[in-house]
C-alpha cells in the first residue's frame, strides 16, 4: 500500500510538472531510468556507455553521466521538430554538473549539426575553455566570458539558451548573463541528428526543447521545479520499447499499437492533477483510447505489459 501511495504521489508530481509549462514542448528527456523523450516521438539512443547517475536532488539513476569523449553520447535521430528558421524560434533548456579543465575544448551539451561542417550546422548549446558556456550556429552567436564555471566543481547550473528571429539569449540560474540582438547572426539548415552529452565529462539532466521562446516568468517556473524522475521497472526499455500511440495530438481519439500481440495490457490515463481519467485491460495489439469527453491538453498515459512499465504523452486538441 505505501509503494502505491508513492507511486501515485510520484506521478501526480510528474503530470503537474510536465502540465506548468507545455505550450510547445517538443521533446522532454526527464532521464528518469532511461533516455527517452517523455512524448514518445524522439527517444534517445544510448552511443557508447553513458551511464545513470544521481541527480542534483541525489536521486539514484535520475541523470546521465558522460565521461568526455566522442565515443560515449546520447544521439537523437534527426527529426524536423528540432529544425528552425532563421525567422523561427527555440528554446533549451537543461540542468548539468561538471566539465573538463581543458583549454580550447568544445563539449556538446544539446547540438544539432556537425562541427566539421560549417555549411551544414544548426545550433549548439556547449561548453568551451574551461566551461564558458557557448551558445551559437557553429560559426557565430554568443561566446559567453560571463558564465566561466570554475574546475572541479561539484554544483549543478539551470542553462536556458533561447534563438527568437536572430536574437540570442543565454541565462544561468533565471538570470540572463548574455545575449546578441544586432540580428547578424541567423539560424543554419542541418540535416544532422542531436547529440547530447559527447565529448562532455559530467552529467547532464532534465532536457527540454520548445518551438518557441520562454519568457522569464516560465524559465523561473522551470527552475524551481523539484525532480521529476521516476524510474521505470526496466532502466533500459528504450532499447526495447514496441509502443506507439497515433495520432498525436489528436482531436479525440488516440490509437495505441503493439509491434506484437501480448496480454493482461494494463493502460491508465490520467490528467493533469493526477486524476486518473481512464482505465484499460486487454489482450491484443492494439486499442484506442477515447478522450472525447475530455477538455484538451495534455494527458499522461501509463502502459504495464510484460513486467515492463512505459510511460507517454498524449495532447488532445
Amino acid at each position: 500500500m505505501k509503494k502505491q501511495l508513492l507511486f501515485l504521489l510520484s506521478l501526480i508530481l510528474q503530470v503537474a510538472i510536465f502540465g506548468q509549462v507545455n505550450n510547445g514542448l517538443k521533446a522532454y528527456y526527464p532521464f528518469s531510468g532511461d533516455a527517452i523523450d517523455l512524448s514518445g516521438k524522439n527517444n534517445g539512443i544510448l552511443i557508447g556507455k553513458p551511464v545513470l547517475t544521481t541527480d542534483r536532488f541525489g536521486m539514484k539513476d535520475c541523470a546521465y553521466l558522460f565521461p568526455g569523449d566522442a565515443l560515449n553520447y546520447i544521439r537523437v535521430n534527426y527529426d524536423s521538430v528540432f529544425d528552425v528558421s532563421p525567422q523561427g524560434a527555440f528554446s533549451i533548456i537543461l540542468w548539468h554538473q561538471g566539465g573538463s579543465a581543458a583549454t580550447a575544448d568544445y563539449e556538446q551539451l544539446f547540438q544539432k549539426g556537425d562541427p566539421s561542417n560549417t555549411n551544414n550546422f544548426g545550433y549548439s548549446l556547449a561548453l568551451y575553455d574551461i566551461n564558458q558556456v557557448v551558445f551559437g550556429n557553429g560559426l557565430q552567436g554568443l561566446w559567453s566570458r560571463n558564465v566561466n564555471f570554475q574546475f572541479p566543481d561539484t554544483n549543478w547550473y539551470n542553462i536556458v539558451a533561447i534563438y527568437e528571429n536572430k536574437n540570442w539569449y543565454l541565462y544561468k540560474n533565471t538570470v540572463l548573463v548574455d545575449s546578441d540582438t544586432s540580428r547578424k547572426y541567423d539560424i543554419q539548415k542541418a540535416n544532422n541528428n542531436i547529440s547530447i552529452g559527447k565529448k562532455f565529462a559530467g552529467k547532464i539532466d532534465d532536457i527540454r526543447f520548445y518551438d518557441r521562446a520562454l519568457n522569464t516568468s516560465e524559465i523561473g517556473q522551470i527552475y524551481k521545479l523539484s525532480s521529476s524522475c521516476q524510474v521505470t521497472s526496466n532502466t533500459d526499455f528504450y532499447t526495447k520499447s514496441t509502443i506507439n500511440i497515433y495520432p498525436n495530438p489528436s482531436d479525440s481519439k488516440f490509437t495505441l499499437q503493439l509491434k506484437e500481440s501480448s496480454e493482461n495490457i494494463n493502460i491508465s490515463v490520467y490528467n493533469l492533477t493526477g486524476a486518473e481519467l481512464l482505465k484499460y485491460n486487454f489482450n491484443g495489439d492494439n486499442i484506442v483510447i477515447d478522450l472525447s469527453s475530455y477538455q484538451n491538453g495534455f494527458y499522461l498515459v501509463k502502459i504495464q505489459y510484460n513486467g515492463i512499465t512505459e510511460k507517454r504523452m498524449i495532447e488532445k486538441k
